[in-house]
């Protein structure tokens, strides 16, 4: 009976809503200063990493977990409140590590925006240093633009 009940309370604190089946669910990071990945569904869990403006992610599940928060402007103006639900998201950065998580969904968009984030920018061009190139290889990072501007 005992091991019951300790089956019972950890059940709701692993299970926070439901997998998404089927077709992926991509989002891109809509915020200006970044958004907190963390390990539970809740703005006191541990933050897992810093994820950037225009960062691509899959959303896995939906939770039942929701959430209000103020928005403010980069000078520290109230703009509006935002409530919207915690999802739990998988993510590969530049460097192909994955990460696993929660994040929350009222600032996650289906269009990204038109420029590459600045994060990306630096990333990029340090990464393309470690290979002793820049955007196509040669060292020149003039050429970079066709990389990072290209169309789809």
């Amino acid at each position: 009976m005992k091991k019951l009940f300790l089956i019972l309370l950890f059940v709701p604190l692993v299970s926070f809503g439901q997998e998404i089946k089927g077709k992926k669910e991509w989002l891109f990071v809509n915020a200006e200063n970044g958004l907190n990945l963390r390990k539970l569904p809740s703005s006191s869990s541990v933050i897992i990493k810093k994820l950037n403006n225009n960062d691509k992610v899959e959303v896995v599940e939906k939770t039942n977990v929701q959430l209000t928060v103020k928005d403010y402007d980069s000078k520290g103006n109230f703009i509006r409140n935002i409530t919207d639900f915690w999802v739990r998201i998988k993510f590969i950065d530049i460097n192909n590590y994955a990460f696993d998580g929660y994040v929350f969904q009222g600032y996650l968009d289906s269009n990204a925006s038109k420029m590459p984030s600045e994060h990306f920018i630096k990333e990029y061009i340090k990464n393309q240093i470690k290979k002793g190139g820049g955007g196509n290889g040669d060292g020149c990072f003039e050429c970079m633009d066709d990389f990072l501007f290209q169309k789809a």
